[in-house]
């Protein structure tokens, strides 16, 4: 019994692990940008309901494609890897056709990616100062 419970949570970590790319195209260009396929399916069903789909969706494939690290740390939303956003601008106009939900505009777009790269840092320097608090 402990042997197939063991096994069981070697597939489950294995499960949660198992990465595919992001968007599969014929030249296999953005092959090597992996997401975990079970959270990407999650968020495109959670869009779906939101108010904003297309902003919701963008804002989750962001956590999947680039660490907190990468958009805490980038110079803007030009920053940030130029074929991961290469990747992720293919993968969101054809989900979004897929998914019947509008496209976002570039300046959308932009100002979605910026917003979430202020927000993780807003959360960084809000941990910083709640330690700081504690401490005194």
């Amino acid at each position: 019994m402990v042997l197939c419970h063991r096994k069981f949570s070697n597939w489950m970590q294995n499960h949660k692990l198992r990465n595919l790319p992001l968007i599969k195209d014929a030249d296999n260009i953005y092959i090597d940008v992996l997401v975990n396929p079970a959270t990407l399916r999650t968020a495109e069903m959670k869009a779906l309901t939101a108010k904003n789909p297309a902003i919701y969706l963008l804002s989750k494939v962001l956590d999947l494609v680039f660490s907190e690290e990468e958009l805490r740390n980038t110079k803007g939303a030009r920053g940030l890897d130029k074929h991961k956003m290469d990747a992720l601008k293919e993968y969101m106009f054809s989900k979004c056709q897929s998914l019947q939900i509008e496209h976002l505009r570039p300046i959308i777009f932009n100002t979605t990616i910026q917003n979430k790269i202020g927000n993780i840092r807003q959360k960084k320097s809000c941990v910083k100062g709640s330690v700081k608090l504690s401490s005194k």
